[in-house]
């Protein structure tokens, strides 16, 4: 028995010293070829006109929102494309120039932030470019909420904001939040489509998510009418400082044109749930660029997350 505890103690030094020699050896390679944790990744922010995607010697098209990696070759054939990479630089490549994600050209302060950047603007142009999404249809008496609808909210104030039908009265807004435990409900004058949160409502703690509906009786037949639940919450101001940052940097970059500038600032308020502003930076970039297909497919995957799917449907 002692015999066999002494080999199996030997094994299982060898085997911890396999490792640690396999360790040394990664170690070292990734000394001698920095490439391997400094390789250029990035996604495509901004496409005018023809621009291809040489990807492992597959051609495609290029589109916003498509995931690019080290060797992947972009070509301005007749028009320009804006690249996101992964340290927080965008790339533009012109009509006419060609330009190769390389190995060892990244920079080494990749940050987080940019990641979820990058899979915010891959996820939200997918979502655009999706088929047709069923969705309920509004009846003539149904009672719609309007704002906020399923987005956060910078800090400030909350204004709530609904379509009412005709002939209904005892409108009551309900709040509620299953964690941390929270329902409040205050009454709203006939005839008014919208109203503050009430100066006296138990405080609404940031980050979280509330949901909100608008409850109401018919003055017709007395019959009882409620909105479908949408959600909400308040950013922290350490949280939105944070945005206020970003759309700093992104201001300072002056080789952006407006409609990149739009699109990366949309998607840096879309990361954080800041659903409303983004809708609002991109349709006014749609209505001055209505050309710039990629424009309407991210705006259109936002309401795709909002599940404002009638609106959404009005973009296909």
């Amino acid at each position: 028995m002692k015999r066999l505890l002494v080999l199996m103690t030997k094994r299982v030094l060898n085997i911890f010293q396999e490792l640690s020699l396999l360790s040394l050896i990664i170690i070292g390679l990734i000394g001698l070829n920095p490439s391997i944790v400094n390789a250029e990744s990035g996604v495509v922010l901004m496409v005018k006109g023809t621009v291809s995607i040489n990807a492992g010697g597959v051609e495609k098209q290029a589109k916003i929102g498509l995931r690019l990696k080290e060797g992947d070759i972009i070509k301005g054939i007749d028009g320009s494309a804006s690249i996101l990479l992964d340290d927080g630089r965008v790339k533009v490549v012109h009509k006419g120039e060609i330009y190769t994600l390389n190995a060892g050209t990244s920079s080494s302060t990749k940050s987080p932030v940019y990641a979820r950047l990058m899979e915010t603007i891959r996820e939200t142009a997918h979502q655009g470019r999706s088929p047709t999404i069923k969705g309920m249809v509004r009846g003539e008496r149904d009672i719609v909420p309007l704002y906020p609808h399923n987005s956060f909210l910078p800090p400030g104030r909350i204004q709530f904001q609904w379509i009412p039908f005709k002939d209904i009265e005892d409108i009551r807004i309900v709040i509620k939040s299953p964690m941390p435990a929270y329902k409040y409900s205050f009454s709203v004058s006939s005839g008014t489509t919208k109203a503050e949160l009430p100066d006296d409502a138990p405080p609404l703690n940031p980050n979280i998510r509330y949901y909100w509906k608008i409850k109401a009786v018919s003055k017709t037949d007395m019959e009882p009418f409620s909105s479908p639940l949408c959600w909400f919450g308040v950013l922290s101001d350490d949280k939105y400082k944070e945005v206020q940052d970003e759309m700093e940097k992104i201001d300072s970059m002056a080789e952006l044109d407006s409609d990149t500038r739009n699109i990366l600032k949309a998607n840096v308020l879309i990361s954080y749930g800041l659903y409303h502003t983004a809708v609002d930076i991109l349709s006014q970039a749609l209505s001055a660029s209505p050309q710039v297909h990629g424009i309407k497919e991210v705006l259109r995957g936002v309401y795709i997350k909002m599940r404002l799917i009638e609106e959404a449907e009005r973009l296909r």
